[in-house]
């Protein structure tokens, strides 16, 4: 596996009229940034792209979007299909994989580890801070970087390095960060609604994860919540963005988890690491993504779920050690 050249792909996009963009189910703020950047750019050479997606979270209207989300898809007539920061089509966007399988040609962008490389045109940087860094190498020889586009990719790193605090953030990315506050973005307004708004839903949210978190082992630590607990605070899981940061905030913890139950006895881990691979625990149960920040959906009951994951977690602490 291997990756195409920047200016091979870019030459596909410049070839493509009728051009769809989408990206992995839970579109968060790298997604949708990345999308987003993509598509204002070619629409800005007069191509006719658009995003398909599900519903996100309002704190991602920061991000210029919603006006090229599509839900019409004329599958006889996909010049291009482009997917980013999606590891695999097992988590694509629900419902695009008739698509992207319909499309003349195809493309995959993204940084997470393990990727499949399922385009037919492929680029995959793992070290890169997120997906949106990696595309402002796509949009600066497509045309000229606008302030949309600027706002875009800045939402998407911001929330793919948490801040900035993150250890895939580099020189490189502070410096195309510090372009783009050239551009006049809105940065304040874009890092308080990606990273710290927070609804009064989201609030009982956290007040009751918090309130659950518990230790295993002193060094790992773990808070879930389920379908009914969404249920009764009238809320849905894209009101629980963010809560994972939460958790791992925890002083002393090696890996930190959270769960959500997806629909009944499906449920989520979302992984965070200190220093341990647990990229290596998410993939054994199917899922995947960073080398500290991963996740993966398991079927089954909470406690027997939770068992098979403490005791894979338990196994990579220890090689670590060793």
């Amino acid at each position: 596996m291997k990756n195409d050249s920047v200016i091979e792909i870019v030459n596909v996009m410049l070839e493509s009229q009728h051009i769809y963009i989408s990206g992995h189910t839970g579109p968060d703020g790298d997604a949708i940034g990345s999308m987003a950047a993509l598509c204002i750019a070619l629409e800005n050479v007069g191509k006719k792209p658009k995003l398909v997606l599900e519903k996100a979270s309002s704190r991602y209207d920061v991000i210029p979007y919603n006006k090229y989300v599509t839900k019409k898809v004329d599958k006889s007539n996909i010049d291009l299909f482009i997917v980013v920061d999606c590891g695999s089509t097992k988590i694509f966007n629900n419902g695009i994989k008739e698509y992207f399988d319909n499309a003349k040609k195809t493309i995959n962008i993204d940084h997470h580890l393990g990727n499949d490389y399922y385009g037919d045109y492929n680029y995959v940087l793992e070290n890169a801070s997120s997906t949106s860094e990696i595309i402002y190498d796509f949009v600066k020889e497509i045309c000229k970087i606008d302030k949309d586009i600027a706002t875009s990719l800045y939402s998407g790193i911001v929330y793919d390095t948490g801040g900035f605090r993150h250890n895939t953030t580099t020189k490189n990315t502070h410096k195309i960060a510090g372009e783009f506050l050239e551009l006049g973005i809105d940065f304040t307004n874009i890092y308080f609604n990606i990273l710290r708004r927070k609804t009064l839903k989201e609030m009982q949210i956290l007040q009751l994860v918090t309130s659950r978190i518990k230790v295993v082992n002193r060094n790992i630590n773990y808070s879930y919540i389920t379908i009914k607990d969404l249920e009764d605070i009238d809320a849905t899981i894209r009101d629980l963005s963010g809560m994972i940061d939460f958790v791992a905030s925890l002083e002393g913890m090696e890996v930190s988890i959270f769960i959500y139950e997806k629909k009944q006895n499906h449920f989520k881990y979302s992984l965070r690491s200190r220093s341990t691979n647990i990229n290596e625990v998410a993939s054994y149960f199917g899922g995947g993504g960073h080398r500290l920040a991963s996740g993966c959906t398991i079927e089954g009951k909470l406690e027997d779920t939770m068992t098979k994951v403490m005791e894979k977690i338990v196994v990579a602490i220890n090689d670590k050690n060793n």
